[in-house]
């Protein structure tokens, strides 16, 4: 974290970028959104910062299957993440609720084994498949950030996918849409909620509810699904063996 956040000041004194990178990929990973917040401060270091953000994302056993990502961009989603995340100098902006909701559509580009991003407004909108800085740039940019129709976006996305079999379905949001969610046929649902300040999981029966924003959300998914995840894996068994 320390390397993380004087990137411009090693830059500055002219130690190499390719010295900064190697010892940046000895220490663990961060949250996603101190990435975010670096490249932020040093654009001109965003291939830098990126390299070792996805470095980091990288597992070995990623959620089986197809994926679709919603990701919330609606008006309510532009708020700061926190009333401590102020602007603390000219160079670094509050890291917004969508900042951070597209963070975790990153990590789980990288996660899962076959993944869709869809983002939602007043529409549903399919993402190109980009990684990174770029995919969060994509997000944010795909359409004005109005009303939140959750269960339109659905509605339409599982329309033009409905020749694919979904295994799950995640929704990175603040929970404050305008529409009704509708019934579907998909045993894994998952909200992960941005909006509410308290760590807290729960279930109404049909979708999973977790809010948080650390990766760890993810890796509660993953382990709830750990049965069936290692069922499909026939070498892991082998390996173990």
């Amino acid at each position: 974290m320390a390397i993380l956040r004087n990137i411009r000041f090693m830059i500055d004194a002219g130690i190499p970028p390719k010295l900064i990178q190697s010892e940046l990929l000895k220490g663990r990973s961060v949250l996603p959104f101190e990435y975010f917040r670096a490249y932020q401060a040093v654009p001109l270091a965003k291939s830098l910062i990126e390299n070792v953000m996805l470095q980091h994302l990288t597992v070995d056993q990623k959620l089986p299957g197809v994926t679709i990502v919603f990701v919330d961009v609606s008006a309510s989603m532009d708020q700061a993440l926190s009333t401590n995340n102020k602007k603390s100098n000219s160079d670094i902006l509050p890291t917004s609720l969508m900042d951070a909701a597209c963070m975790f559509a990153i990590l789980l580009r990288e996660w899962c084994e076959t993944g869709t991003t869809v983002s939602f407004a007043e529409n549903a909108r399919f993402i190109p498949g980009n990684r990174g800085f770029q995919l969060l740039e994509d997000i944010k940019k795909s359409q004005p950030h109005g009303c939140t129709m959750l269960g339109k976006a659905i509605t339409d996305s599982l329309y033009f996918t409905k020749e694919v079999k979904i295994d799950r379905i995640i929704v990175i949001t603040d929970e404050q849409s305008h529409d009704n969610i509708p019934n579907i046929n998909i045993d894994k649902k998952y909200f992960i909620s941005l909006g509410n300040y308290k760590n807290q999981l729960k279930t109404d029966g049909s979708w999973v509810h977790v809010t948080g924003f650390s990766e760890n959300v993810i890796q509660y998914i993953m382990e709830l699904e750990r049965p069936s995840f290692f069922s499909n894996s026939p070498d892991f068994f082998a390996k173990k063996a």
